[in-house]
């Protein structure tokens, strides 16, 4: 048989796979369908529309059109294979919505338009069988409708699902899950040659929720209890993505990475040092719990990320509120204090600059706009936390501000809904300017001074005659050129300027 996957890209607290990014669900699913000897094809929603849109935008030298950029190797034939396959398989759902410099997640709507008229049956994998949205801050519904357009709704462990439907099972299991994902992301690393590198793949390392209950607002206690993969597994996937071309890593898919394993010294050294030999050009890691950072355990956990991962890593801290009254009330992982002293031995061991001209390894701070009990002063008391930290002279590689997704099913959506982004919406705008113009600007000066040499700068954008790009790597700082220079292309770029979330450089 015939599979045509279709990417529509998926960004989840625990997951990203929005290019440059390539996420677990589309390569799990090749490796199953492989695994049973059909045919498989890589799409992704640029691919079709490219061909398939009706209303085509023009090409134009100035301006990039992030709708079409991201187009595989098989674009030029997207319609014949989806004429020829026997099922098209959408992959879908963005929890976390965002900014993408270089691309547009594609929506259900959107992709059920372009599938019209082709006679394979459709199956549909990927967060979105929870919803999924374009901008964040409101409650989440599952569109239903929508999934009447296909066959079968096999949701996040899709790959599980399509594989006891070629089995001839229909029964998926949980049971040694992990032990069963080995040969098939060993498989799906093939598909990475239908796509144009360089991109970064996310590797995946655990799932569930290791504090059990979770936060308020968290789906991931809700997917299933906590798992970690073994290293050799990891080691084994990432190998086979290098075979095939891929230098550039992110360990994510996890909701807190000192958690792996229990959180000991050795399973995560055996982790981490393995992978030095791969002699990869991005290493980097994603989500971090601040409470256990802040442990000496942490500060151990820390020194080994420092010694074995590239430079330019992040560690996602998942404060969401320095308000105690809100961190009670949501079960948030930690207190002010342990956020501060996180903060205080990641740039102990990390602030150090590496290779690539950025520090080693920084903090990254996210922030939860509208959970429960949230009010005015909760937006007081984080902005003065900010201003602590930039006065205590820590670096932060950026502060992430969204408002939260209330999700069906999680303890915001019993207790409060939206209750609370109603009723403080109207002094977002303001608090979110400040930061910006107060704390990151400032912060970004420290982190990239002028004359600081950037390199392995990739070009993906042109907007105007200004051209934009990031090193590979987690929450890569957005480097902005007032040149026209080639897409693809790597580039050594010296800041000269900052604006407020992005530098301001030229060509070495």
């Amino acid at each position: 048989m015939r599979f045509a996957i279709v990417d529509c890209y998926t960004d989840e607290p625990s997951g990203l796979g929005v290019p440059p990014y390539l996420g677990v669900y589309p390569r799990y699913l090749a490796g199953v369908v492989l695994s049973h000897n059909h045919q498989c094809h890589y799409l992704r929603i640029d691919d079709l529309r490219q061909k398939l849109r009706q209303v085509k935008q023009k090409a134009t030298d100035l301006h990039t059109d992030i709708l079409t950029h991201n187009a595989t190797r098989n674009g030029e034939n997207a319609v014949k294979i989806l004429k020829n396959a026997d099922y098209i398989i959408v992959v879908a759902g963005i929890h976390t919505p965002g900014r993408y410099l270089s691309a547009v997640p594609g929506t259900l709507k959107e992709v059920t338009s372009y599938l019209k008229g082709f006679k394979a049956k459709r199956l549909l994998v990927g967060p979105v069988a929870r919803g999924s949205m374009q901008f964040g801050g409101r409650q989440v519904v599952v569109d239903k409708e929508l999934f009447k357009e296909f066959d079968a709704i096999l949701g996040e462990e899709g790959w599980l699902e399509l594989d006891a439907m070629l089995s001839g099972t229909h029964k998926p299991t949980l049971e040694g899950f992990y032990a069963r994902l080995r040969d098939v992301a060993i498989l799906g690393a093939s598909i990475v040659d239908q796509i144009r590198l360089p991109i970064i793949v996310e590797i995946e390392t655990g799932k569930g929720c290791p504090r059990g209950a979770g936060c308020s607002f968290c789906v991931e206690p809700l997917k299933s209890k906590p798992e970690w993969r073994e290293q050799a597994d990891i080691l084994a996937e990432i190998s086979a993505l290098a075979k095939h071309g891929v230098e550039h890593f992110r360990l994510g898919k996890q909701s807190d990475f000192y958690s792996y394993k229990g959180g000991s010294l050795e399973q995560i050294e055996g982790l981490l040092k393995p992978l030095t030999k791969l002699k990869l050009k991005t290493l980097h890691i994603d989500n971090v719990d601040p409470a256990i950072a802040s442990t000496e355990r942490g500060e151990r956990i820390t020194q080994l990320i420092v010694k074995y991962c590239t430079p330019g890593n992040v560690a996602a801290l998942g404060v969401e509120s320095f308000d105690m009254n809100v961190i009670k009330a949501n079960n948030l992982n930690s207190t002010p204090e342990q956020v501060l002293k996180a903060i205080a031995s990641i740039n102990k061991y990390g602030a150090k600059r590496g290779e690539n001209g950025m520090p080693k390894y920084l903090p990254g701070i996210n922030l939860l706009l509208g959970l429960i009990g949230e009010n005015k002063q909760t937006l007081k008391i984080n902005l003065e936390y900010l201003r602590m930290i930039l006065d205590k002279g820590w670096l932060v590689r950026r502060i992430n501000i969204r408002q939260v997704d209330v999700f069906p099913g999680t303890l915001l959506h019993k207790l409060a809904g939206t209750k609370y982004l109603k009723k403080n919406r109207k002094h977002y705008f303001g608090f979110r300017r400040r930061v910006r113009e107060e704390i990151d600007h400032e912060m970004l000066k420290r982190v990239a001074p002028v004359g600081t040499q950037l390199r392995d700068v990739f070009m993906e954008v042109h907007r105007g005659y200004h051209t934009f790009g990031r090193q590979f790597g987690s929450y890569p700082l957005v480097v902005g050129t007032n040149m026209k220079l080639d897409l693809r292309e790597f580039y050594t770029m010296r800041v000269t300027g900052h604006m407020l979330r992005s530098v301001i450089a030229v060509p070495c």
